[in-house]
């Protein structure tokens, strides 16, 4: 396990070294504002639309902005040259036509549809257990709660292919399940030279009828039941809750960053690679961590452990990379407003970075 661990670590620090050389700034993506009734879209400091103390502005119908990354349903902006987050439903790629306000159904030529309001409902208490990362043997879903209802994103690898599966879903108090109301799926295939998806053609999209509804459930084990309404594709599988913490998370001011990489190609392989950074990677001396972790719903902690590499600069300006030979722990946790703790660095937060290694 250790020769494993010092020849990744070997491999991630040739990577470091690599993106250190491509100082290339990161080009947005332009896109253009589309709201119902020709509403603003709010503009936020985090992406969290819990409440309205996060706002530092708005943007107005067809406005043109640039985006740098998303997640989770939430656009990263450049707003006044300030990092600002949007609803990314609410930006399309086609300027949209001038608002006509008998247009009641709030729909033009961009083909897109949506409201843009400082109002939103009120999430059901119960559903809220739903918001996770779920994952199985070669597959991954994520479940998010917006404004209307929530939404479901599913990828699963089978030899060489796979499917993607997307649903909007209300929660169902009676049933205690998320049910569709409206789904799609597309196939993808890897490309033998970058190993990237290449998707296809919609295999199938739009509302779903009264007896091709998709259902989510959790059953007596804390485990994802989905119940597909089209083909029953779900059949035998069980999702493990795995927290959300996919992904790059920094603090500047405590020069601290964690990267967490899922790892779930098969039953023996579903746990999180975790990649610690302690110190400036350009200064004289810094620290990096390399570990395996896992998350446990009921304590809602990720938990890691791993080895510590020290890296300092010598009098001819080379790096030197040298091992204690020591196993490390490490907790994580989320905050309720969506940072993350690092529990074992004196609870140390963390916030997300949407642009990763880019930034």
């Amino acid at each position: 396990m250790k020769k494993v661990i010092s020849l990744i670590l070997a491999m991630m620090m040739t990577l470091l070294l690599v993106s250190a050389a491509m100082a290339e700034e990161a080009q947005g993506t332009e896109m253009y504002v589309y709201t119902k009734n020709g509403k603003v879209l709010l503009v936020r400091s985090s992406m969290s639309s819990a409440d309205n103390s996060n706002v530092i502005g708005s943007l107005a119908y067809g406005a043109k902005v640039y985006i740098y990354g998303v997640r989770d349903g939430w656009a990263m902006i450049d707003y006044g040259n300030t990092a600002g987050y949007v609803k990314s439903r609410f930006l399309v790629k086609k300027k949209p036509a001038p608002f006509n306000a008998s247009d009641s159904a709030g729909k033009n030529s961009s083909g897109a549809a949506g409201e843009a309001s400082a109002e939103t409902a009120v999430q059901p208490e119960a559903g809220k257990k739903f918001e996770n990362d779920w994952a199985v043997a070669g597959g991954l879903a994520q479940i998010y709660y917006e404004e209307e209802g929530y939404r479901v994103i599913m990828e699963i690898d089978r030899e060489g292919a796979g499917s993607l599966w997307e649903y909007a879903c209300y929660y169902h108090e009676d049933t205690d399940n998320l049910v569709s109301v409206s789904s799609s799926r597309t196939d993808y295939t890897f490309d033998p030279e970058t190993g990237e998806k290449v998707y296809g053609d919609i295999v199938y999209e739009g509302f779903d009828d009264e007896n091709q509804t998709t259902e989510f459930s959790i059953d007596a084990d804390g485990c994802l039941v989905w119940e597909d309404g089209h083909e029953d594709a779900g059949a035998g599988l069980k999702f493990a809750n795995i927290g959300r913490f996919d992904g790059v998370w920094r603090n500047e001011a405590e020069e601290v960053e964690a990267e967490f990489m899922w790892n779930g190609y098969s039953e023996d392989e579903m746990f999180y690679t975790v990649y610690i950074t302690r110190g400036k990677t350009d200064g004289d001396q810094y620290t990096i961590f390399l570990m395996n972790g896992t998350y446990d719903p009921a304590t809602g902690k990720l938990s890691a452990y791993g080895t510590c590499t020290l890296i300092t600069r010598n009098a001819s300006g080379e790096y030197e990379y040298s091992e204690d030979g020591e196993s490390y722990d490490a907790f994580f946790s989320r905050t309720e407003d969506g940072r993350l703790l690092f529990e074992t660095a004196n609870g140390i937060e963390l916030e997300y970075d949407i642009m990763g290694h880019q930034s």
